[in-house]
């Protein structure tokens, strides 16, 4: 058990040493460029494939089926 304790102790002084080296900075900066760059679909990430409307006396509703190939927004129609 005390071999086991040494052991812990010494992966805990030297964490520091290790996270300050990790992540390098060129890994960095590729995943910055990854998340910068605009999706492959855009501007056209998302569709609107089926639209269902029913109108009644007191309300309207609608039924989207909308395939979208990134995170995207849709506007809908207002009154």
């Amino acid at each position: 058990m005390p071999r086991f304790i040494a052991v812990v102790l010494l992966l805990l002084l030297s964490w520091p040493a290790f996270g300050a080296s990790f992540p390098p900075a060129e890994l960095l900066q590729e995943l910055s460029q990854r998340l910068s760059k605009p999706a492959e679909c855009q501007p056209h990430c998302a569709t609107i494939q089926h639209l269902e409307i029913k109108a009644g006396a007191e309300q309207i509703q609608m039924q989207l089926e909308v395939y979208a190939g990134d995170q995207s927004a849709i506007p809908l129609p207002v009154k």
